[in-house]
């Protein structure tokens, strides 16, 4: 064979193989690893818990998380302030009630704070709301103007 004639060969070759590397790749799937986007429950207020990928889908957006563990008969002062607290606080608060064998609330932002509070009242509770929101409310600058106020007046 001319060596013109083996370059022609070897050149259609490697054309066949690239193709057929190509079509074989789209075919088995190579994009199986593409992030599919994550529907956020409508609810505000969710009994249970998050599942972690829609817990992180909320953090990323900027919103607040809140696990309220409770158990029956306990919370009479702050158990009805819950359900009002995300209209409260600008629609920017997802709580998660769940029932357990003691009270305590767990407070994540997207600034990645968290603590973990047995709030007495309201007010007590919104403190630490306030320190964990990313966009606090009015009302937080209201209580913590407030709280210098008392503080002044007292000594």
């Amino acid at each position: 064979m001319k060596k013109k004639t083996q370059k022609i060969i070897m050149t259609l070759i490697i054309v066949f193989l690239l193709g057929a590397s190509t079509i074989a790749f789209v075919a088995i799937g190579g994009n199986e690893n593409t992030p599919q986007e994550i529907i956020l429950p409508d609810k505000q207020i969710i009994d249970g818990y998050l599942s972690q990928p829609i817990k992180e889908a909320y953090l990323q957006k900027g919103y607040t998380i809140m696990e309220y563990h409770y158990y029956i008969g306990c919370c009479k002062k702050i158990g009805p302030y819950i359900d009002f607290l995300p209209d409260a606080v600008g629609s920017q608060l997802i709580i998660q009630k769940i029932e357990d064998k003691e009270y305590y609330i767990n407070l994540q932002s997207v600034l990645g704070r968290e603590e973990k509070i047995a709030p007495e009242d309201q007010s007590e509770l919104l403190g630490s709301l306030c320190n964990v929101l990313s966009k606090a409310p009015i009302e937080c600058g209201l209580l913590m103007m407030n709280q210098t106020s008392t503080k002044n007046t007292t000594k």
